[in-house]
């Protein structure tokens, strides 16, 4: 891939990791205060092209440290396979995308169990 890209995992079907933390830095590694900002977080399966992308909220954990956050779901690792995410924040005015983050999703032995 020609982006900058972070792997993360692996991870298994049907799991549920603490939450997913990214930090915005400008070219200087120094946070953007991202305070009225929106955040969203997309995921998709890698295969030849992106496939079945799907959008959710995040949430802005630290707006003048530039610190954003995604509370994974079971759904998010529905069966086994290659994914990526990102994040993008935005004002209305400017727009800003995350590295691209990938990460492996592995079958379970079994239904992953109500726990």
């Amino acid at each position: 891939m020609s982006t900058p890209t972070v792997e993360i995992g692996p991870y298994v079907v049907g799991e549920i990791p603490p939450p997913l933390e990214y930090t915005f830095l400008d070219s200087n590694g120094v946070a953007i205060n991202l305070t009225g900002y929106s955040v969203r977080f997309q995921r998709a399966e890698m295969l030849n092209v992106f496939a079945n992308a799907v959008t959710m909220n995040a949430n802005l954990t630290d707006a003048v440290n530039g610190k954003v956050t995604y509370n994974w779901t079971a759904a998010d690792f529905p069966y086994p396979g290659k994914f990526v995410g990102m994040f993008f924040v935005g004002n209305g005015v400017s727009r800003f995308a995350s590295w691209l983050i990938t990460w492996t999703t592995c079958a379970s032995v079994d239904i992953p169990p109500s726990i």
